[in-house]
């Protein structure tokens, strides 16, 4: 309402005020332009110099919060837009539903950005409620499309669940293909940034199982979510989020950008560190690190290769195996030793790399081509840079009438699982688990690790 406002301001003779509102009422309309043309970056510096001198506008409001919408910056137009919906009830009625269809369109559109995909239908049959008839047909198609992209996600999701990776992949492209040019900033919405982060975590357990080509497929999607903007990226699941680092840094493992792949362990293990206990699973867990540890080691010694090709371990050694041992004695004797150095049952800061050599041997050991290879003095370890080993999964039972550990294995790489006994040594007699120990201290007699006579029981007065 610019001429009102300068009609009162030319009968109070306020030169100065008429002046800035003058100013305002071109940069509004500049605005207006540009937005009509689809210059919506250019609209935004006339709005807000207009928004300054008439910050109660709805109308500008709405303009400012469709441009901030077409720049990706969903969070900032769903707050725009909400300001012009309170701001226009003070509008005459006719304004107001006019105000009311628009505010509510913006902040579907903005919505839907974030990931809400029932809210933002809502708002768009809110539209059509408003225009009534045939003139809302238009706003019950984008609720119409709203569902199909949520429908569309869910059966994304539905293969990765089912380790689909394929079909996963091919419903997360036509996902893109299919939505990319029905929203506003859609490549810069959750659900693109979510739809690249399955194609990522697709293409990575494609590479786990068929090679370097699907690793290479990777570098894009995966690289797309890891460094996308954070206010988008911190409402990925973080568990998605690390898988996605996790992935990339292997892709950039095998394109041999070994410094890059290196920094995104660095984020991953710090994403990790961070985590609320309980809030990830010990195997992604394990896997984090075993990797940073891997990579940190393959950085480390690149100098020592430029002088000559490392010499390889000693792999019968490193699993306690005479050399024509036979398949099943390297498998017994590889599973007792990744439970003895598992990162989620070992805390030694040595265990970790400990366990990247026993994992390497059994590697090299349990295939009969790489045996063979092996044994003729045709292998090193840095023909194995590449290669990122899932560690076994356990769950360990102790029976103390028995003396024994009652140990359930599973390998991931091979689906095989099964059960073992190990006896038990002084460690296993005494020490519970972490959190128990903790209560036994607090509830009975136990000493902490320092005190004297830690390694006794105590009695209370």
């Amino acid at each position: 309402r610019f001429a009102e406002a300068d009609s009162s301001y030319a009968l109070l003779g306020a030169a100065g005020p008429r002046a800035r509102l003058a100013a305002a009422r071109e940069a509004a309309a500049a605005a207006a332009q540009a937005a009509h043309r689809g210059e919506h970056d250019a609209a935004e510096p006339h709005l807000r110099s207009a928004l300054e001198v008439a910050p109660l506008s709805a109308s500008l409001w709405i303009l400012s919060a469709e441009a901030v919408l077409e720049a990706g910056d969903f969070e900032v137009a769903a707050e725009q837009a909400r300001r012009a919906h309170r701001l226009s009830g003070a509008a005459a009625p006719e304004v107001r539903q006019m105000l009311g269809v628009s505010t509510l369109q913006v902040l579907g559109f903005a919505l839907l950005g974030l990931g809400l995909d029932d809210v933002a239908r809502q708002n768009f049959l809110g539209c059509a409620e408003l225009e009534g008839g045939s003139a809302g047909e238009h706003h019950q198609m984008l609720a119409a499309d709203a569902n199909s992209l949520g429908l569309a996600w869910r059966g994304v999701a539905a293969e990765l669940q089912g380790e689909a990776w394929d079909r996963a992949i091919s419903k997360a492209q036509q996902l893109l293909q299919e939505h990319g040019t029905r929203w506003p900033a859609f490549n810069r919405s959750l659900w693109s940034l979510r739809a690249q982060s399955a194609v990522c975590r697709a293409h990575a357990a494609l590479h786990a199982q068929d090679g370097d080509e699907a690793a290479k497929a990777a570098l894009g999607p995966c690289g797309a979510v890891v460094e996308a903007p954070d206010p988008m990226r911190v409402r990925l699941p973080l568990e998605e989020l690390l898988r996605c680092h996790v992935a990339y840094a292997e892709a950039l493992e095998k394109s041999g950008d070994l410094e890059t792949a290196l920094s995104q362990a660095d984020v991953a293990e710090k994403l990790v560190n961070a985590a609320a206990e309980g809030l990830l699973a010990q195997t992604l867990t394990s896997e984090v690190k075993l990797l940073r540890a891997r990579l940190s080691k393959t950085v480390q010694r690149r100098p020592r290769a430029k002088r000559g090709a490392r010499q390889p371990t000693n792999h019968y050694e490193v699993l306690g195996v005479p050399r024509d041992a036979t398949l099943a004695q390297i498998k017994s004797a590889y599973r007792k030793l990744a439970l003895k150095y598992h990162p989620d049952k070992n805390q030694d800061p040595e265990a970790v790399p400990i366990f990247l050599d026993i994992q390497q041997a059994y590697e090299v050991l349990s295939d009969e081509n790489l045996r063979k290879q092996y044994d003729a003095g045709q292998i090193n370890d840095d023909m194995f840079r590449g290669k990122n080993f899932k560690p076994m999964e356990y769950r360990v039972r102790i029976d103390r009438f028995r003396k024994k550990k009652i140990v359930w294995w599973r390998d991931p790489e091979t689906g095989e699982e099964g059960f073992m006994e190990m006896d038990l040594d002084k460690e296993d007699m005494y020490w519970e688990q972490p959190k128990q120990r903790e209560q036994l201290r607090k509830h009975c007699c136990l000493p902490s690790p320092g005190e004297p006579n830690s390694g006794k029981a105590s009695s209370r007065a």
